[in-house]
């Protein structure tokens, strides 16, 4: 540990007083050992896959699913705990949060009663920490230091009041991140992170960071990686006295750690080594004693491991389903996601276990992963969504999605017209924006890419202010697909970019290949064809892996398109073929097949398939109620009557 490091701490310490920033590396050390991050992750997870099991009659499938999640999280990088947990809270609302409870436990460590005597000592001015534990708290009062604990919005106003008025006696434990003792206040969720915590803390946080030296203990700094604003740490770094940022020595600081280290420059100090070895060298050089290190019997990860158990055997068994198919959904397993619900529907449920909310979610969930891989013939599809419109407000868009597919757009418009009310909607974020989503797709079936991009701004305003990155990035690809179609192809260009990052980030093959097929729009649009061919190729083979089946009718049609254009005749033959098969169960897709196969039978001079094919377009384009496809197979009609006089 570096001797001038620790002297210039220790003067900090005595000027300005410190505030310590503990995060979750100060719980970590023995005996009070709680999990970190991804290993109290694995823990739900599989707490959540043995609250299933009865649904799956000891089939093996269930365990390699929930390796296959933790792999995608440990291999790929791109599917974060914080991700995961926002896809549990959205099946089961606040009870997600109860099983992070299960962190409520006694056993403290010397790191905890190091940080007590420093503030005893009165060289500590607030502890801000991202833990959900008390064992700050209960290390602090242990050490008859009189503390304030501020964990909720309410009370994060009271702080800034009460650091405005001047110094209190009492010393502000800053629970950013919650409390165990209230899960309604706790943040674990990507949505949460990228909400913030409000005004009232960053205020606070400021003036602290205005005011002392910060000591960085435990905390990896990953939240900078994806909000550079975090907590407003960065933006401090002129006003700040600085920080020390204590890291491993056996790992180098994170790009998050880095990145705040530039902000502040010469002001900012890594320091590498143990918990122990800093407190070891600083707490004599502060003239207070190092507390020795505890001892217990107590086998604290046996205890949150039956904790979290605990929790999921009080989980409906439907939010359980539900959570582990929207999981394998989002890691890029539709079809696996698909099949747990398929699974369940076939297997022995409990009269209790078809009631209430958490099944109208399950089946919302089942015709909704049903429709979007075009089981449209399945009875079921439809019929779940009518069933959960009591529980879920959603059900209403997706069934009103499933009309327009099969060709009812009258029955349908009702519903998704509602996209256009904007500024006053006090409906919840994500119904706004699904709504605006499945406008957007039938939008682009009917021509109207106008009224699509005047509805889908709000929508973005609404999934940024609601901190939803895959909501936000399927917003980006309808915009980026509706200004390429309007001919403004830079600007799609430009949104498509935005939405690729957040793909990149979430690890989203779907959203991906949305997005390529927007910009293979644009290339179209600009006869940059080789491109186009590329990026569509790419997107409807990531899409066939997904069995996402009426984004690939689009993408194959688009490809035929190109593949004329470039004279790939073979490819367009198969294509064909891969889109009659596609649009079987997605009849609203027919009049576009068929303008585009009579509009190059007409180019091929086979006139005779031109006809039947323009006529059978015309006839659907009529029963399903597309005007503008109607004025595209007509102005097909007469250019096959002017090559016939030719």
């Amino acid at each position: 540990m570096n001797a001038d490091v620790i002297e210039s701490l220790a003067e900090h310490a005595r000027a300005e007083r410190l505030v310590i920033l503990a995060g979750a590396g100060v719980s970590m050390g023995a005996p009070s050992s709680l999990p970190g991050w991804n290993d109290l992750n694995s823990m739900i997870l599989s707490a959540v896959a043995g609250r299933v099991r009865s649904y799956f009659c000891g089939r093996p499938e269930l365990d390699q699913l929930l390796q296959s999640l933790i792999d995608r999280r440990d291999q790929h990088g791109t599917f974060a705990p914080d991700y995961q947990a926002q896809i549990m809270e959205e099946q089961c609302g606040v009870a997600y949060f109860r099983a992070l409870q299960a962190l409520d436990v006694e056993e403290r460590n010397a790191g905890h009663d190091a940080i007590a005597a420093l503030a005893a000592a009165g060289l500590v001015a607030a502890i801000v920490t991202t833990n959900f534990d008390r064992l700050l708290e209960r290390a602090l009062e242990a050490k008859g230091v009189s503390i304030r604990v501020y964990a909720t919005t309410d009370e994060y106003r009271k702080l800034s009041a009460s650091l405005a008025d001047g110094a209190s006696a009492e010393l502000p434990v800053i629970k950013i991140h919650g409390s165990v003792h209230d899960a309604a206040s706790m943040v674990d969720t990507l949505k949460q992170r990228l909400r913030g915590r409000g005004p009232a803390l960053h205020a606070a946080l400021a003036k602290l960071l205005r005011q002392h030296y910060w000591l960085y203990l435990g905390f990896s700094a990953a939240d900078l990686e994806y909000d550079p604003e975090y907590l407003g740490l960065r933006a401090a770094a002129e006003a700040s006295p600085g920080f020390a940022f204590l890291h491993l020595p056996d790992r180098l600081p994170g790009k998050g750690a880095l990145a705040l280290q530039s902000a502040y420059g010469e002001k900012g100090t890594f320091l590498g080594g143990s918990l122990a070895q800093l407190f070891e060298a600083l707490l004599p050089a502060l003239d207070i004693a190092v507390p020795a290190s505890p001892t217990t019997d107590t086998d604290t990860r046996a205890l949150v491991t039956a904790g979290v158990e605990a929790w999921a055997f009080e989980l409906h068994p439907m939010h359980a389903i539900s959570m582990l198919s929207a999981l394998l959904e989002a890691a890029g397993q539709e079809q696996a996601a698909l099949w747990v619900l398929h699974r369940t529907w076939r297997s022995y449920r409990m009269p209790a276990d078809t009631d209430g909310e958490a099944y109208a979610r399950y089946l919302f969930n089942y015709g909704r992963l049903a429709l979007l891989q075009g089981e449209t013939a399945y009875e079921e599809t439809p019929q779940n969504f009518i069933r959960s419109r009591d529980h879920v407000a959603e059900a209403d868009l997706w069934a009103a999605q499933f009309l327009v597919y099969v060709g009812m757009i009258e029955e349908a418009m009702g519903t998704l017209y509602g996209a256009f009310e904007s500024g006053f909607d006090d409906r919840p974020a994500a119904y706004v924006i699904d709504r605006a989503l499945i406008f957007a797709r039938v939008a682009d079936l009917y021509g109207h890419s106008k009224l699509a991009l005047e509805s889908l701004p709000y929508a973005y305003q609404r999934s940024e202010a609601d901190g939803d990155e895959p909501r936000r990035g399927r917003v980006l690809a309808m915009i980026a697909l509706h200004l390429a179609r309007t001919g403004e192809v830079a600007a799609g260009a430009h949104y498509a970019e935005m939405g690729h990052a957040i793909a990149q980030r979430l690890g989203d093959d779907v959203l991906r290949a949305e997005l390529d097929v927007a910009r293979a729009v644009g290339h179209y649009m600009t006869n940059e064809l080789d491109d186009a061919w590329m990026l569509l190729e790419g997107a409807r083979q990531l899409l066939d892996a997904q069995r996402r089946v009426p984004l690939l009718a689009a993408a194959t049609l688009e490809q035929a398109k190109v593949g004329y254009e470039l004279e790939r005749y073979d490819d367009v033959s198969a294509l064909f073929s891969a889109a009659f098969k596609l649009t079987r169960s997605l009849p609203v897709y027919n009049p576009h097949l068929h303008w585009l196969l009579g509009r190059m039978e007409t180019l091929s001079g086979n006139f005779a398939a031109a006809r039947e094919a323009i006529d059978a377009g015309l006839e659907a384009a009529s029963k399903y109620r597309n005007p503008w496809m109607l004025q595209r197979l007509n102005a097909a009609a007469a250019e096959l009557a002017d090559a016939v006089r030719l």
